[in-house]
């Protein structure tokens, strides 16, 4: 979590608004038998950025599997762009 927040800055309820704020969205993960918490993020573009981010700025190596915890939240800040009916269609 430490490693998240000195990449992508702080914010939200546990710090997480700079990661959600970079990939438009983020998870919180909490483990409740230890009370730490862990980020995440979602998509294969998101989640190899991520990846190369704290990798190449922090020196760490980061690994790929689901966090020994529970989803505690999800947060989104950036909405879809709304559909304009006219996909596939031709002028």
């Amino acid at each position: 979590m430490e490693a998240v927040i000195l990449v992508y800055g702080s914010g939200g309820l546990t710090g997480e608004g700079g990661l959600s704020d970079a990939f438009g969205g983020a998870a919180i993960y909490k483990n409740d038998e230890t009370g730490m918490c862990f980020f995440g993020i979602w998509g294969a573009r998101n989640a190899a950025k991520f990846k190369v981010d704290l990798e190449t700025k922090l020196n760490i190596t980061v690994v790929k599997e689901t966090p020994p915890a529970r989803l505690s939240r999800w947060s989104k800040s950036k909405l879809r762009p709304k559909s304009t009916g006219l996909a596939g269609t031709r002028s």
